[in-house]
């Protein structure tokens, strides 16, 4: 790998649903801001989505507990969660240094890397 350089990282869009919100966490999200942010989004007719991959699992993961401890009921609605762990696809592309692109191609190596999505959904108890 000597004579390479990273390139573009593309990740499958297998992730997002988009009828709800999807908030996606990244290993440099503000626990506070992102429960903030879902409070205000959260309606009954509306789905939340935390979306983590790679490392960001834990912090997604972080996130929906204090979501949770900090949602207050109004009108009688409880909060509905469902997980869902799987595999998301990151393709990473390496591009030859300069010098060497006659005499080599792109390498675009795939990868799986584990995911979790949880789905809050605000309902009438």
């Amino acid at each position: 790998m000597d004579h390479y350089t990273k390139g573009p990282t593309t990740q499958s869009n297998d992730i997002v649903d988009e009828k709800a919100f999807n908030f996606c966490v990244k290993s440099g999200t503000k626990i506070k801001k992102a429960v903030d942010i879902l409070t205000s989004k959260l309606t009954d007719s509306r789905d939340v989505y935390i979306i983590g991959s790679g490392r960001s699992v834990t912090k997604a993961v972080s996130i929906a507990e204090i979501f949770k401890r900090t949602f207050s009921p109004k009108d009688g609605k409880v909060l509905e969660q469902h997980n869902e762990i799987f595999y998301s696809r990151v393709v990473e592309t390496y591009v030859p240094k300069e010098g060497e692109e006659d005499l080599l191609d792109n390498l675009n190596v795939e990868r799986k890397v584990p995911a979790m999505r949880i789905r809050f959904r605000a309902k009438l108890n």
